[in-house]
């Protein structure tokens, strides 16, 4: 009995002595860097949709790991901030990314701008939202995909309390594709009912059931 307490003891004695190892925040992204840069080191399932705002500039890469978004609600918000995503990841879930401007009738654009360099970002419902007066989305690589809904979409509103046009969108390369997944749905890669600014410079835009644009 004295030997075995011995051993339990030296043995609490060396796990006592062990460095401790923190474990992983696994549902928030990791802090950036001095120069703006978040990279991933895992994957990350966010408890709740991240918002990057006040001016900032961020660059995601994504360090080709996966970041999966919260239940009905994009993984990213981008509201009046700059983000510049790459890395060669996947951002999925039920959206990948909206972006915000101005949505207040007649009211001065918020500069809300999204810059996808490659990666895939996947939505069940849709991969990129851009609404409001200054949402601009510009798309130079990558592989961009919605469900029922656009694979890159904004929304026409207009109305006395809310105006979601007056948006830009450039595609210079990439695949874009809308992946009609519910029978009934014909979605479009890419939907745009609203006022705005698009200009397609190259990339593969088509859509399964419905429209390429």
């Amino acid at each position: 009995m004295k030997k075995f307490l011995s051993i339990a003891l030296a043995l609490l004695m060396v796990c006592v002595m062990l460095p401790m190892v923190a474990l992983a925040d696994e549902t928030t992204l990791p802090a950036a860097d001095e120069n703006g840069v978040i990279t991933l080191t895992e994957n990350v399932t966010l408890g709740d949709m991240v918002t990057f705002d006040e001016g900032k500039t961020v660059t995601l890469n994504l360090n080709g790991k996966t970041l999966t978004g919260p239940a009905k609600k994009a993984a990213i918000s981008v509201n009046n901030a700059t983000l510049t995503i790459t890395g060669n990841g996947t951002i999925s879930g039920y959206a990948a990314v909206q972006v915000v401007g101005n949505k207040t009738p007649n009211g001065a654009a918020t500069k809300s701008v999204l810059v996808v360099e490659n990666g895939t970002l996947a939505g069940t419902e849709y991969g990129i939202l851009f609404i409001g007066n200054g949402a601009d989305v510009t798309v130079n690589g990558g592989t961009i995909t919605g469900g029922d809904n656009a694979a890159i979409m904004s929304n026409g509103t207009v109305s006395e309390t809310s105006d979601q046009g007056h948006t830009k969108l450039v595609v210079n390369g990439g695949t874009i594709t809308g992946n009609t997944r519910t029978n009934g749905y014909a979605n479009c890669a890419i939907y745009l009912p609203n006022s705005g600014t698009a200009i397609i410079n190259g990339g593969t835009i088509k859509g399964t059931a419905g429209a390429g644009i």
